[in-house]
């Protein structure tokens, strides 16, 4: 494992090694492996590496996979892996163009909502068990309602509302918050009635 700014960067080493550690800790029972980063996809490789090396040593062992990805780097390729191996996607994405764009633009300024947006409706439609992640901050909190509606509309019917670990609420947010939360409640019950019920939390 080496070290760039304070940050550990997965190697092959460090994956094998690792894998060892899971798969005989504890009592041998199933297996919950979880890819998140940063952006997990950066090592895509490692990943097919990672699935390989448990069905070549451990093929009697039950393991279940979780990826945590934005889809910047999702591909075909990557989908048909993912669902030969029955993983479950957590899509980290914020809904409309705008409001996905306040917090998640390349490092170079430039959008890549368009092909994140082509990415996860193709995993949508590939039958996969997924779900939204949709990471609330500050200045995300007067379009959460909208969000929400966005999001339920193009079929992305699972979705947990995270709140950003470093969010720092004023008076004035909380009750734009708690008129957003309002608005989310009446909508969802609206579309319950009407049997286009989709899936909500927050955490």
């Amino acid at each position: 494992m080496k070290t760039t700014n304070n940050h550990y960067q997965l190697n092959e080493k460090t994956l094998v090694d690792s894998l060892e550690f899971m798969m005989n800790y504890g009592d041998r029972g199933k297996v919950l492996i979880d890819f998140l980063g940063g952006e997990p996809l950066l090592k895509k490789e490692l990943i097919y590496q990672a699935v390989a090396y448990i069905k070549d040593n451990y093929p009697e062992r039950e393991v279940k996979y979780y990826i945590t990805t934005n889809c910047s780097l999702m591909d075909d390729r990557f989908i048909a892996f993912m669902k030969e191996n029955r993983f479950t996607v957590r899509l980290s994405f914020d809904g409309n163009k705008e409001t996905h764009d306040l917090n998640r633009v390349a490092k170079d300024e430039v959008s890549c909502y368009d092909k994140i947006f082509e990415n996860i409706m193709k995993v949508k439609d590939s039958g996969l068990n997924f779900s939204v992640r949709m990471t609330v901050t500050e200045n995300t909190i007067p379009y959460m309602f909208e969000n929400i509606c966005y999001l339920h509309e193009h079929g992305l019917d699972n979705i947990c509302m995270i709140m950003d670990v470093y969010l720092k609420i004023s008076d004035e947010l909380k009750a734009e918050f708690e008129k957003q939360v309002g608005q989310i409640l009446q909508y969802y019950l609206a579309e319950a009635a009407a049997g286009r019920v989709f899936y909500y939390r927050s955490i």
